[in-house]
């Protein structure tokens, strides 16, 4: 019996353990259940969360994509009224917001990098060309930025001017070329008994165009306070009497933070468009209580606004994003339905310039001897179309001096220097004394019958110059007498020049001889023909290197030109500084100062029209 009740029990605790496994498993996979569930609904609320995040952009990203790209309204005499151009209005479905500029203002656009200023930029030239013929409309177009925004455009019959990379100092004489042409509609108008553009096209047959000025990044004419001083009145009085004469601006900036523009130069720019920016820029921008662009997160969402800026005057519109494709596309058309006149003004200020005269001096048939030989080391920066161009006299040459360090400007100077003179002159002989090395393997483009030779070693050097100081003694000079052209390159690196001679009796240290024949060939080679560069440094050095015991120093002010590429070289330094393919020239035969894009005979793919 009593193993009967040990079984019985034995039974019973394995069936309640058996009841305890059943339990605790099904226990477990509801726990697991609940914690599965837990984390489906953790996971559909954050991929809600993201969606009704991602909604107004999506929303946004197709609304641009049913956007119509900017259409012009087709105006009773539109030309005679305005310049017209629309976005897109956000706030309508295919809704069109017009933007006139016109008699009443000119514009003012701006927005932070990435807002798409540039796209805008760019509809508003577009719709231009494609709605008005250059008789109607022509284009002045400026970019300050370190870009080539606008170079697309080279190719507009519309395009006047274009200036890709701005100098400061083509802006300003930018704005004297409108001043100037200002004043010419004005005598033209007072002729013709008119009061301004309007009178005058409704009652004649000239075909005086618009002008519609676009500055891109603007803020860079009033960044140098003595430029600033110069052009704030200038583009004031612009603004304000231009449209007058059918002369209208779109000024166009990052920020006007900082820049020291007058609020009666704002005053004139009625219309504002302002894309995504800062708080305090869209105070500055719009008006004071006018912050909405810095709410803008998406790219070409702007503010428009026609009443100088005033909240209660905002309309929300969204830029076309029109691409480079539409672009060429609307330059293609304008260019195969209207000629490109030849006045005009295009410049790349983003490289050197390609020498025009280049394949003109490579043909045999044009080689020959000039009674006078010019240099053209460059472009000037400026629009009255006059060139820079050194004169040196056969007979009597005058003198060259290249200074400021920079290695790229040196070798391009040289070339264009040898090529232009071997093709004016067919029995050009070049020496090149190369003092530091930097012309090492240097091999110039000539034509014709000219030679040349670069001499870099010390004892070749001094050889060659001594033979040139013997010929010019009264005793060689009469049999020695040549068109020959002298470089010395690098001159204040020439320690041959520097090195004192020893005496040993006297125990005192004397000028090398050799220092006391180059002077002489400055001052006297070129009574013998001899024409003579010098690059340097410095100016300083120059006078360093070749000062003497007995004659009167060397110094670069005595050249009879200059070509600077350092800024801190002028003799009164109050320029900016120079980019790395400008430089300025002084003539100091005339005394004029001008600045200019440099030519480079090898490389370069800047063709610069004027």
């Amino acid at each position: 019996m009593t193993w009967l009740l040990t079984i019985t029990v034995l039974a019973f605790i394995l069936w309640l353990f058996a009841i305890h496994l059943v339990l605790g498993a099904k226990a477990r996979k509801n726990r697991a259940d609940a914690a599965a569930s837990a984390a489906r609904e953790l996971l559909q609320q954050e991929q809600e969360q993201e969606q009704a995040e991602r909604e107004p952009e999506q929303k946004e990203e197709g609304r641009r994509k049913n956007f119509p790209p900017w259409s012009w309204e087709s105006l009773s005499n539109a030309i005679n009224e305005a310049s017209d151009s629309s976005a897109g209005d956000v706030n309508a479905e295919n809704r069109v917001a017009n933007f006139l500029v016109g008699d009443d203002y000119s514009a003012l656009v701006g927005g932070g990098i990435g807002s798409g200023k540039s796209t805008l930029l760019h509809n508003i030239i577009c719709n231009t060309v494609r709605t008005y013929s250059p008789d109607e409309v022509e284009l002045i177009l400026l970019d300050f930025k370190e870009g080539t925004e606008f170079s697309v455009y080279a190719r507009l019959p519309h395009v006047k001017v274009l200036a890709t990379a701005s100098d400061i100092t083509l802006g300003v004489s930018a704005l004297n070329f409108i001043a100037d042409e200002i004043k010419r509609r004005g005598a033209i108008f007072k002729k013709h008994g008119r009061k301004n553009f309007k009178e005058y096209r409704s009652s004649s047959n000239d075909k005086m165009p618009r002008w519609l000025v676009i500055i891109d990044e603007f803020q860079s004419l009033f960044y140098d306070h003595a430029t600033a001083r110069q052009v704030e009145p200038l583009l004031d009085n612009l603004v304000r009497k231009g449209r007058a004469f059918g002369i209208h601006f779109v000024l166009s900036t990052q920020s006007l933070l900082g820049v020291n523009i007058s609020e009666s130069t704002l005053s004139q720019l009625g219309i504002r468009i302002a894309l995504r920016m800062s708080e305090r820029d869209a105070a500055r921008f719009l008006s004071a209580d006018n912050t909405l662009p810095a709410t803008f997160t998406v790219p070409g969402r702007a503010v428009y606004n026609a009443n100088h800026g005033l909240t209660e005057s905002n309309s929300i519109i969204q830029v076309f994003p029109i691409g480079r494709e539409l672009i060429n596309h609307v330059v293609d058309l304008a260019a195969s339905k209207y000629p490109v006149p030849d006045a005009r003004f295009i410049l790349d200020g983003s490289s050197f310039a390609v020498l025009p005269e280049q394949r003109k001096i490579l043909d045999p048939a044009n080689h020959g001897n000039s009674k006078a030989i010019v240099f053209e080391p460059g472009v000037p920066l400026d629009l009255s179309g006059a060139k820079v161009v050194l004169r040196f006299d056969r007979r009597q040459p005058e003198r060259l001096c290249v200074l400021g360090y920079d290695e790229a400007k040196w070798l391009a100077i040289l070339r264009s220097w040898c090529l232009q003179i071997s093709g004016m002159h067919e029995r050009a002989k070049f020496t090149i004394f190369d003092f530091s090395g930097v012309f090492d393997g240097f091999r110039p483009t000539l034509v014709g019958n000219a030679e040349w030779r670069i001499y870099g070693d010390d004892k070749e050097i001094e050889e060659k110059i001594i033979e040139i100081a013997d010929r010019l003694s009264g005793e060689h000079k009469a049999q020695g007498a040549c068109d020959e052209f002298l470089c010395f390159i690098d001159i204040g690196a020439a320690r041959m020049l520097r090195r004192k001679r020893f005496d040993p009796i006297t125990r005192q240290e004397s000028d090398n001889p050799l220092k006391a024949k180059v002077v002489e060939i400055l001052n006297f080679g070129p009574s013998a023909q001899l024409q003579i560069t010098v690059f340097s440094k410095r100016a300083v050095q120059i006078e360093e290197v070749l000062q003497t015991e007995y004659d009167k120093p060397v110094r670069a002010s005595q050249f009879d030109y200059q070509i600077i590429l350092d800024a801190n070289e002028l003799p009164d330094f109050n320029a900016q500084t120079l980019s790395e393919h400008n430089a300025y020239v002084m003539d100091n035969v005339v005394g004029e100062t001008k600045k200019i894009i440099l030519y480079d005979t090898e490389g370069a793919e800047n063709e610069i029209q004027y």
